[in-house]
């Protein structure tokens, strides 16, 4: 005999992964805060060097201007992305506008899914994984029913089962031939038919 035997045999499936579970495997890295530089002492500033500072000044501003703009580009593409692949893996296609402001609410509310936002570049496993399950919620969240629909479904069911208890109980004779097999019935009927 054979004293060992499988201590677990059945294969465990893996448990679907959470916000949280994901959010403990992702941890994002706080990136350490650069030290703002010491600005040298100014010396005091001629008629030229005053403009020069103003058109340094100006041109800084317009730098941070175009890239605020293009990350906020950059977002939003990102956003629309994600509502995209929301849409197609929970089946609610068209229902973007939705989907966008359940994402953005989510995020509102969830600091692991805001800081899993944030650093989606760094780890794009990590944001799809989380898709994943924000789109099992949202699949939960919005029941799309037509208000029409269900209203013309259960008119037809009260229909059949109208028809149902109203119908006329067949008689002894129709009971008969309705059990007959072709051959009996064609001898029955021609029987009847002569008969009259």
């Amino acid at each position: 005999m054979n004293d060992k035997t499988p201590e677990n045999s059945q294969e465990q499936t893996p448990e679907k992964p959470t916000l949280e579970s994901l959010y403990e495997e992702f941890k994002p890295q706080e990136a350490p805060q650069e030290q703002p530089k010491a600005i040298p002492a100014a010396k005091p500033a001629s008629g030229n060097d005053t403009a020069i500072l103003h058109e340094i000044q100006t041109l800084k501003a317009e730098l941070a201007s175009e890239k605020q703009e293009r990350q906020r580009a950059q977002e939003e593409k990102d956003l629309k992305a994600a509502v995209a692949q929301l849409a197609k893996t929970s089946g609610l296609n068209g229902k973007d506008v939705a989907l966008k402001g359940y994402l953005i609410g989510r995020a509102s509310e969830d600091e692991r899914l805001r800081a899993m936002w944030e650093k989606r570049n760094d780890a794009p496993q990590a944001w799809d994984q989380a898709l994943g399950v924000l789109a099992e919620d949202a699949k939960a969240q919005f029941v799309i029913t037509d208000p029409q629909l269900e209203e013309n479904q259960r008119a037809m069911e009260d229909s059949q089962r109208s028809k149902t208890a109203s119908a006329p109980q067949p008689t002894q004779l129709e009971q008969q031939f309705q059990k007959m097999n072709d051959g009996e019935f064609e001898q029955q009927w021609q029987r009847l038919l002569r008969g009259m």
